[in-house]
Order: C-alpha cells, then structure tokens, then sequence
C-alpha cells in the first residue's frame, strides 16, 4: 500500500517543528529553486540572501528616519532652552512679550505671531493690549478654552487677533491664564495645513504655561 504523499501543510508544519533541516542538507537547500522576478530561477538560499539584503536596505531606511527624528527633537530642544532663558531674563512684561514674538518669528520660523494681553490700553506701558470687554465679545470661546486650538477660526475672532495684518489661513491660539484669562498667543501660516485641528500642541502649551509664569507678575507691578 502506497503512502498518501506530504501536504504543503504539512511539510511547511514538518520545517517549521524542524528549523535545522535544511541547513543540515545542503545539497537540498542548494537545488530548491524559486521562481524570480526576472523570469528565471534561483536558490533558496539566494532568495534568502535577497529577503535579507532588502529587510537591511528598509532596516537603514528606518534608521535613518530615526536619527532625522531625533536631531530635529535635539533642535528644537536647543532652541526651546534659549527661548525660556530669555524669557527669564526678561525684566519687564514689555520685553517679555517683545522676545517672545521675535523668537518665535526668526528661531522658529513661525509666519505670523502676536501675544494679546487684555485689559486698558496705555500707550506708556508698550504693552500689546486689547480691551477685555470686546476680547470677551470676539474670541470668548477661545478665552474660555483652557488650552491651544488649532484651525481656521471664525473671520470676527481672526479680525480680533491679526487686525491690520495679512490674515493667515490657520491659525493657532494658547490663551494664557492665571486663574482668570488674561491675554492669548496667536500664531499663524499661510499654508492651511500648518495648524490644522490634528495637529499637536505640545510645544504651544509648554510656552504657554512658562508665559503664565513670568508674565502675571511682571504685569502686577504696572497694571
């Protein structure tokens, strides 16, 4: 009586419980041919040699991705230590707002960027200030918000925070808090993808939360 010839499942079962086999026949291993690309055949082993020469090629690739990954984090680390240590050895509210805006601008490419703080307008102070009522009026819900939106606003609420000024075409906002709103950071792009609603906000809500630190008190002392 004939024995019933192995299936596929099984000799795939048979290698799989048996990782050495093939290796242990070498004359074996060297005349399993697999169809190629090109039309011809090759070893199994040289399949074997291309499976892993293209797994290092895309190993590599994601390698380098990495290391890409983690220079631009080591960047915007560097330059995000030099934006507090600035922001610390500010003195006055005027000049904190004043280098906040100029390092966003020029370190961090930002197109757009205005800090808004709320209360009455006084010309001595230099102080970028808007009226706590119409801020109320115009922008309550991002006033209310108690952290960064991204997106296209509402045109009354880009009025309010970019007047005068090319209107960009999305556009980020951290309002600054201490309790009570008291001002907002705004930034903005011509591009529409930049600051779309999927877009993190980690950064924004770091710088926030260090202007929330330095600016209430230096604002205490002239407001």
């Amino acid at each position: 009586m004939s024995q019933a010839p192995l299936t596929p499942s099984q000799v795939t079962s048979f290698l799989k419980d048996n990782p050495e086999f093939l290796s242990e026949q070498p004359d074996l291993l060297m005349s399993i041919k697999l169809p190629h690309e090109t039309g011809g055949a090759i070893s199994l082993m040289e399949r074997q040699a291309e499976l892993l020469k293209d797994r290092n090629v895309e190993m590599r690739q994601r390698l380098s991705r990495l290391m890409d990954v983690a220079k631009e984090n080591d960047r915007l680390f560097e330059r995000t230590q030099r934006l507090v240590l600035s922001l610390l050895e500010c003195e006055t509210a005027s000049s904190t707002c004043h280098v906040l805006v100029d390092k966003l601008i020029n370190d961090y490419q930002v197109e757009f960027c205005h800090i808004w703080l709320f209360g009455e307008a006084d010309s001595a102070l230099q102080l970028p200030m808007r009226s706590i009522s119409e801020a109320k009026q115009e922008i309550g819900g991002v006033m209310r918000s108690n952290r960064p939106i991204c997106g296209m606003l509402q045109e009354h609420e880009v009025n309010f925070l970019f007047p005068n000024y090319e209107q960009p075409k999305s556009i980020a906002v951290a309002p600054l808090n201490d309790g009570q709103t008291f001002g907002v950071l705004v930034l903005g792009s011509s591009d529409p993808t930049k600051y779309k609603s999927s877009v993190g906000t980690l950064f924004l809500s770091y710088v926030a939360d260090v202007v929330n630190r330095i600016l209430p008190r230096q604002l205490e002392s002239i407001l």
